[in-house]
């Protein structure tokens, strides 16, 4: 291995000292200078990485900026009497070593910077604040786009989510609106995508599937596949692709679908967008040992070194199989670069300035530039011809945005021959073309005439602020035509007949008999049978259960994994819109078309319309009865796949029983087990036959207080569904507690509708819920898993709940009918009509209207509503004064009171306030020398002692940050010239006090108060909504924070703007410092604050004492007291 590592060395040296032998003459000339005025212009770059390692994006690229500059100075009609020369900074993609080199370019007259090409925000920013122009190459971050920030910033690469546009005119070129999308999880494809929903919002086309994949290699052999099980989940309801991620991964991806089947009848599309930097030709993308052929320039330098790329070793490069699996893609890309022999000197001269000082590059295994070199060279070129349009119209070339704004809508040749543009936001624009696997009317590379290639047919252009698609001609003027694979015109993106039929009736069903005496006797009946069997149909096509999810509106924005409202769960205290009562919310609804609606999550990724869900859908709109709760419709939009059912604003019958407010007597009682029997007899007889999960939590309630039967049938909607992630494991234990032991010993194979048995079984349950208002098994004291298991285990005698709280409050009969309901063999259970039976005594002396008896037992309860109102409201009052006094702590008492009222506390100007900050110096050594707890304990002492003393005076505490402290004086509530004084009032009377503070855990230690203030005007305003917080900002704050990080241990520094208003107060000893430089301020002549006005120091709040050992205040006692103390 030594030995080949030696011998590549020695053939890469070899090389570089065959290129001046062999190249053309290079016209470059680093930094000419011919006795003219000189102008200077920066370059930032990732040479190197951080490691050291040479970048990707930096090598050959910077080869073209002093290949720009030179045939710029050697062109008279740019900047003729001035010599252009460059300075250039490796910043290691570290965003501080680009903005030190801003900033001091900026110091020394450069009038432009090429550059950053690592990211560009804060580079941008900065640039532009400075006002100086910044025209990047390779920045691909959205943000940079808004001009109101980055007025000067500009870059000749177009932002990779531009693709979108040609992507949209490609579909609406072919008529597609249905489409699945496969995305790289990176940010880059992750923002073109978002882009593309948004357009597709716009445009109502839809999104059939989202599926991303990540950190695939297609050059690995031993990496899994992704794109198989993605084809796999999406293939059956799929028909076009969009593919967003590498032209490798695309490329991989056209060939799994063809592995997989789906391209063999041409009824498959895949639609890729390609955003890199590679420069490509027709072969290279299918191709992968084309793309290792060496270039001209390669073989140039040496033919020996050509060959070492035909030795590196790669996989998955099935050329055929590839060539075939791209019969079915089509790619929207950047136009190509016609490779000419002018393009062959440009890379040539590119890669030779690379590799020559000052950059002094090592020759990658790459055998051309790539876009990148474009771009710098087009960055670079536009800058000076835009220096020279300034200068020759008579303006400030150094007056950035003077010079950006001739660059701004303009249009210019690329090096690549093709017009590209910069748009009103600085971004370039280039054309893109449309790919298709065509024979190539004209050699490209090594391919010839003919030979089939992804070959541009048409070009996207963008005029007039407007895309366009301009069809391309071959030599004899004709139009290029596309190639679909097995048809002659574009694939359909959803078959005639739907993707499983539910488009098209099969008429072969409703054909009669031939035989003529057969219509005669029987055609009456084949007539009627006919109607019938179409109304039946018409209804299962019907989609009026269909609900559209924009329709549905949910209480607030936090939702959890099923995309609900997490604010709208169980038990939560907000009022239903629609109802002008106020009323408890007991599950997650919504509102839709006017009706509050239940939303019961089904955790599925998709429904498939199959004959028996229709059939579901169809038994459930017609499910109709006072104690069956009515079903409104079912949502299938991803992820919001949900069953709609009627709001009934009581909760559940669990909820109530777990109400002690609501008192139930055995009228209500009655009224309450008659519904349920008379549901469950509905339900029985009905086509659907059985609940399955019968339960108090699926028996809900209704203003009127008639119970209703919910959460039944539609279980082949639901079959497949998955666990829900929010239910935790004792909420999925708990509601086993209904099922019937035969239904538990079957686990997974337990039908999902259950049995009318099993329905039987889970009312006995319901029963003992109903008079013990306990949950099941509340008495028989074991975990969950412990009983369900002896439940499911069949002990003789059967495992059943104690009713020892039941025998107390039921009737015989009820007693009987719980008993007689739940053997453990279902044959010895009776049916629902022998219960009912069975529990009429209980309606003996009750009138069926439940009105009636509610008028009753409101009669009961108005005794103790006056004495549980005033409870409660006294409680209420509690917890609110509790909130009012955590919100002051939070912010001052002006502002929350503004916040409680509900009126929005909007940023505020004040003029004039003063403004303290404090740190402890040593502190950080303290800190090493100290647990965290003891760090802790400390500042909790220290800032125990300065928020009493605050409290004397007129300030206000904005935060503390570790063992910085910042305060302040005339906001919110503004206080004259008042402010000045308090401050400096309150700043000597803590420096009084820390010089008697005993740090608990190193009592020998004096702690050294370092105190800055300062006067000026800031603004302030309320920031957050989670935690809100009353924040100040300006450059008030900044000097303040510089008065502090500038004074010395145990001293007050003084601004000279707070001295002028501390002297209009007087009674304030100050000393003259003298000029003090700080760093962004110059230098500014500052005071010390000595003394003041004894009267004026306050102690009308005591700090409290200082809890500490003996052993501590001994060791205090004996301290030595520093000189500066």
């Amino acid at each position: 291995m030594a030995h080949a590592r030696h011998l590549f060395l020695f053939m890469v040296a070899f090389t570089i000292t065959m290129v001046i032998a062999r190249l053309d003459f290079n016209p470059t000339i680093i930094n000419e200078d011919r006795g003219r005025t000189k102008i200077h212009v920066g370059l930032l770059a990732e040479w190197t990485t951080a490691d050291g390692d040479q970048g990707t994006l930096g090598f050959p690229a910077l080869g073209a900026l002093p290949l720009a500059i030179s045939l710029a100075n050697q062109d008279s009609n740019i900047l003729n009497g001035f010599d252009v020369q460059f300075e250039w900074v490796d910043t290691h993609c570290d965003i501080n070593i680009g903005m030190h080199a801003v900033s001091d370019w900026w110091k020394r007259g450069f009038v432009g910077v090429i550059g950053p090409g690592c990211g560009c925000t804060y580079e941008g920013r900065l640039a532009s604040a400075l006002n100086i122009p910044m025209i990047d190459y390779v920045c691909d971050e959205n943000p940079v786009s808004d001009k109101s920030i980055y007025p000067t910033f500009l870059r000749t690469i177009p932002p990779s989510i531009q693709v979108v546009e040609a992507i949209i005119l490609t579909l609406q070129r072919y008529e597609l609106d249905q489409v699945s999308v496969v995305v790289e999880n990176i940010t880059k494809y992750r923002n073109i995508f978002n882009t593309m929903k948004d357009k597709f919002d716009e445009r109502d086309y839809e999104i059939l599937h989202e599926e991303y994949y990540a950190g695939f290699d297609p050059w690995d052999y031993e990496m899994d596949d992704p794109f198989s099980e993605i084809i796999q989940r999406t293939k059956e309801t799929t028909r076009i692709y969009v593919f967003f991620g590498d032209a490798s991964d695309l490329r991989q991806f056209a060939m799994t679908a063809l592995d997989e089947g789906i391209l063999d009848s041409g009824d498959y599309v895949i639609l890729g967008a390609v955003v890199d930097l590679e420069v490509r030709d027709s072969q290279d993308y299918h191709s992968l040992d084309y793309i290792l052929d060496t270039s001209e320039y390669l073989n140039q330098i040496n033919p020996d070194y050509a060959r070492l790329f035909k030795n590196r070793e790669y996989t998955r490069s099935d050329n055929d199989r590839a060539l075939e699996a791209l019969k079915s893609v089509i790619i929207v890309t950047g136009a190509p670069v016609l490779k000419t022999r002018n393009w062959d000197r440009f890379s040539t001269f590119v890669i030779d300035n690379a590799l020559d000082a000052p950059f002094n590059g090592e020759l990658e295994l790459r055998a051309e530039i790539d876009f990148a070199s474009v771009y710098m060279f087009d960055a670079t070129m536009q800058l000076l011809e835009a220096l020279d349009r300034t200068h020759a119209a008579g303006g400030d070339i150094y007056d950035g945005e003077e010079v950006v704004s001739t660059l701004l809508n303009s249009t210019y040749r690329s090096k690549t021959d093709t017009f590209y543009q910069f748009d009103e936001n600085g971004d370039g624009v280039k054309p893109y073309v449309l790919l298709h696997l065509i024979p190539i009317p004209k050699g490209d590379g090594g391919a010839t005439k003919d030979s089939l290639g992804m070959y541009p047919i048409g070009t996207f252009n963008r005029e007039n602020g407007q895309w366009g698609f301009e069809e391309a001609l071959d030599e004899d003027a004709n139009v290029l035509k596309p190639v679909w694979h097995n048809r002659d015109e574009p694939p359909l993106d959803m078959p005639p007949c739907g993707f499983h039929g539910e488009l098209c009736t099969n008429w072969a069903l409703y054909l009669g008999a031939s035989i003529p005496t057969f219509l005669i006797i029987f055609g009456g009946l084949i007539g009627f049978f006919i109607y019938r069997k179409r109304a039946y149909e018409a209804a299962l096509d019907s989609l009026v259960w269909k609900v559209d999810w924009s329709e549905v509106q949910t209480k607030a924005t936090d939702t959890n994994s099923q995309g609900f409202s997490m604010k709208n769960m169980v038990m939560s205290a907000i009022s239903v819109i629609s109802n002008a009562e106020k009323q408890q919310i007991f599950a997650t609804i919504g509102t839709y078309r006017g009706t509050v609606c239940a939303l019961h999550a089904v955790h599925k990724n998709h429904i498939d319309l199959t004959r028996a869900v229709r059939t579901e859908l169809k038994i459930m709109r017609d499910m109709r009865h006072d104690n069956i709760c009515p079903f409104i419709g079912a949502c299938i939009d991803r992820p919001h796949i949900s069953i709609l059912m009627h709001y009934c604003a009581k909760g559940s019958l669990q909820d109530i029983l777990e109400n002690d407010d609501i008192k139930l007597d055995s009228m209500f009682l009655s009224s309450l087990i008659a519904d349920l029997v008379k549901g469950i007899v509905y339900l029985h007889s009905s086509e659907i036959k059985s609940h399955g999960h019968l339960k108090s939590s699926n028996c809900v309630v209704d203003n009127r207080w008639v119970l209703q039967i919910t959460d039944y049938g539609l279980n082949e909607f639901k079959k497949g569904q998955k666990q829900d992630v929010d239910l935790g494991d004792h909420a999925k234990l708990a509601r086993q507690l209904w099922t019937s032991p035969e239904h538990l010993r079957q686990e997974g194979s337990m039908p999902t509708a259950g049995s009318p048995q099993g329905d039987i079984y889970s009312f006995a349950i319901i029963l003992t819920e109903l008079y013990s208002r306990q949950e099941p098994f509340h008495e028989n004291e074991m975990d969950l898993a412990d009983i369900i298991g002896r439940v499911k285990s069949g002990e003789v005698p059967p495992y059943r709940p104690i009713l020892n709280a039941v025998n107390a409050a039921a009737p015989d009969c009820v007693l009987s009918a719980i008993r007689a309901c739940w053997p453990e063999d279902p044959a010895d259970r009776p049916n629902i009509m022998a219960v009912r039976t069975m529990l009429a005594p209980l309606q003996k002396g009750l009138k069926p209207n439940i009105l009636d008896n509610m008028i009753a037992i409101m009669e009961r309860y108005t005794n103790n509503l006056e004495e549980l109102v005033d409870e409660r409201t006294q409680e209420l009052q509690k917890e609110k004064t509790k909130t009012e006094q955590l919100l002051h702590r939070m912010l001052p008492p002006s502002i929350a009171s503004q916040l409680i009222k509900g009126i929005a506390v909007l940023p505020e100007t004040f003029e004039m306030v003063s403004i303290f900050f404090s740190d402890i110096v040593g502190f950080t050594a303290l800190s090493a020398a100290s647990t965290p707890i003891q760090v802790v304990n400390l500042l909790n002492d220290l800032y125990t002692l300065f928020d009493a003393i605050i409290s004397n005076y007129d300030v206000y505490k904005v935060e503390t940050i570790g063992d910085a402290y910042m305060l302040v004086s005339g906001l919110p509530l503004r206080n004259g010239d008042r402010h000045a004084g308090q401050i400096a009032s309150t700043a000597h009377h803590l420096l009084e006090s820390v010089k008697g503070f005993i740090v608990p855990h190193k009592p020998e230690v004096f702690l050294k108060l370092r105190i800055g203030i300062h006067s000026g005007s800031c603004v302030a305003g309320v920031v957050g909504l989670t935690m809100p917080r009353y924040c100040l900002f300006g450059d008030t704050v900044n000097t303040a924070s510089r008065m502090e990080s500038n004074g010395l241990a145990l001293r007050i520094h003084v601004s000279p703007w707070c001295k002028q208003v501390l002297d209009k107060l007087g009674g304030y000893e100050l000393e003259d410092r003298g000029l003090v430089p700080m760093n962004g301020k110059g230098e500014i002549h500052t005071f010390w604050l000595l003394g003041q006005d004894p009267s004026y120091k306050i102690t009308k709040v005591k700090p409290p004492p200082q809890k500490l050992t003996q052993e501590a205040i001994e060791i205090a006692a004996n301290r030595v007291i520093p000189d500066d103390v």
